[in-house]
């Protein structure tokens, strides 16, 4: 499993909009970190908490997704990056 960080109404920066069992695909060509051709996500819920801060900056009552990635593309070790994913629970 994997996790997912959004703000409290369930959106990611963008207005991206998130929630259970929601699915999006980026649309970009670019399969680089911080393109739209990628969504973040975080392998487990001790790291997506600690780089909050530095990456979402969600803050208090940010919601943690559980999160099923779809075509794994890259991780830096703190954030991932997928092509496409659902949000769970």
């Amino acid at each position: 499993m994997a996790y997912k960080l959004t703000c409290s109404d369930g959106k990611t920066h963008g207005g991206c909009q998130w929630g259970e069992n929601i699915s999006h695909r980026a649309g970009g060509k670019k399969k680089d970190p911080c393109t739209d051709g990628v969504i973040h996500y975080y392998e487990t819920p001790e790291i997506a908490v600690f780089a909050d801060p530095i990456h979402g900056d969600f803050g208090e009552g940010s919601l943690l997704w559980e999160f099923m990635p779809e075509k794994v593309l890259g991780t830096d070790g703190l954030k991932s990056w997928c092509k496409g994913g659902t949000t769970i629970k």
